[in-house]
């Protein structure tokens, strides 16, 4: 099978899963939320060939990936025995950087200078990040990791920290456990992440695609999401006849935003954000290896609607200073959305519940059997949940 594509904004974290790491694996998620990347982890994934093949494709799927050993020790519960599951995903990942240079870079974290050398002398040569077990030296070291123009300081980010360090128990609560490992409980953190890392917005004015005496404002940079949170109806995967509601992934929209790809917003702003209700089929589950946290089978949780919109949208110019047009759809082409629907419903003050959150949309191919549906839809999606 060959390696998923590359997430160029992944980076997959190999760490402990226990109460003394919390504040260190809160650091992490928040760390690399104010730096622009998207954290991934292995919890909660089922034992057997199935688990080992599902850790290799994550890592696989990440640019990046941070390793903190400073906790392979023996454990204190008897019997006491040894962590071996992070030296051998950094094995893992190792191979893999080693034959795909280019897919991959992997970092090495640690607690205390020079221990690295005696508990593995053969990466001796590799300088690790030196965290001192602490907040602060996590948000530094990423800092150190991840060099960009523009990186929030320490102390910014320390402010990020404890506006999800106070969400903690409220999340806890609405996932119905106290495992902060959890992969429901690992997402929900990562969106308020999200929300705490990005303050500023610019605003474009641009004229309307559909009347040019008319303006209308996009969003064209990152902002808080808790201010706005962008919702979407569409039908419900049960009854074609109800809606839900959708939102928009924040980490979705900065990547698009990170490769300046303006007209997909546009496409979001005039095609997703009021189309999604015209919707003519929708499909369950995707043949292709993914996993997240605790559902080693996520990949069968995502959905795909399918539709062919009148028209089409790009944006011309620079971007703070350019338009979207209304132009032709591509020919023999249809409009698909990409949904990941949540395990539980989440609630939001204002909105109520959120079904799913939309993470990426796009023209494919129209399959030349079943109009309005993707090429092959038969081979790529496990099933056809309903047509109208």
């Amino acid at each position: 099978m060959p390696p998923p594509p590359v997430n160029p904004n992944a980076v997959f974290l190999n760490i402990p899963y226990d109460e003394e790491f919390q504040k260190l694996y809160l650091a992490y998620i928040v760390g690399l939320s104010q730096l622009g990347f998207d954290p991934f982890i292995t919890s909660g994934i089922t034992g057997g060939e199935r688990r080992l093949d599902k850790v290799l494709a994550l890592i696989q799927s990440c640019r990046y990936s941070i390793h903190d050993l400073s906790r392979v020790e023996v454990s204190v519960a008897p019997p006491a025995t040894p962590r071996f599951n992070m030296p051998l995903e950094l094995g893992l990942t190792i191979t893999w950087a080693k034959l795909n240079p280019k897919r991959h870079t992997w970092f090495l974290w640690e607690s205390t200078p020079r221990r690295l050398q005696k508990s593995m002398s053969d990466l001796d040569g590799t300088d690790p990040y030196i965290h001192s077990g602490t907040v602060e030296g996590v948000l530094r070291e990423l800092r150190n990791a991840f060099v960009r123009d523009g990186a929030p300081s320490v102390q910014s980010m320390m402010a990020g920290y404890r506006i999800v360090e106070e969400q903690i128990e409220r999340i806890l609560a609405g996932a119905g456990t106290r495992n902060l490992y959890a992969a429901s409980v690992f997402r929900e953190l990562c969106f308020v992440a999200e929300n705490a890392a990005h303050q500023k917005a610019d605003i474009v004015e641009a004229y309307s695609p559909n009347d040019p005496e008319q303006t209308v404002k996009l969003r064209l940079s990152e902002t808080s999401f808790q201010q706005n949170l962008r919702i979407v109806e569409a039908q419900s995967p049960n009854d074609p006849e109800q809606t839900v509601k959708l939102r928009l992934r924040e980490t979705c929209f900065q990547q698009n935003l990170r490769l300046e790809l303006a007209s997909t917003i546009a496409q979001y702003y005039f095609i997703v954000q009021d189309g999604m209700k015209d919707a003519v089929h929708l499909f369950q589950g995707l043949k292709r290896p993914l996993m997240d946290g605790d559902d080693k089978d996520i990949d069968k949780t995502y959905l795909v609607y399918s539709w062919r919109p009148e028209a089409d949208f790009v944006w011309t110019g620079s971007r703070l200073n350019g338009r979207v047009n209304r132009i032709v759809p591509p020919e023999g082409c249809v409009f698909a959305v990409l949904v990941m629907l949540e395990s539980q419903p989440m609630n939001f003050p204002g909105v109520g519940k959120v079904m799913g959150s939309i993470e990426k949309w796009n023209w494919v191919k129209e399959d030349p059997f079943l109009p309005n549906a993707p090429v092959d839809w038969k081979q790529r999606y496990d099933k056809k949940l309903w047509s109208r």
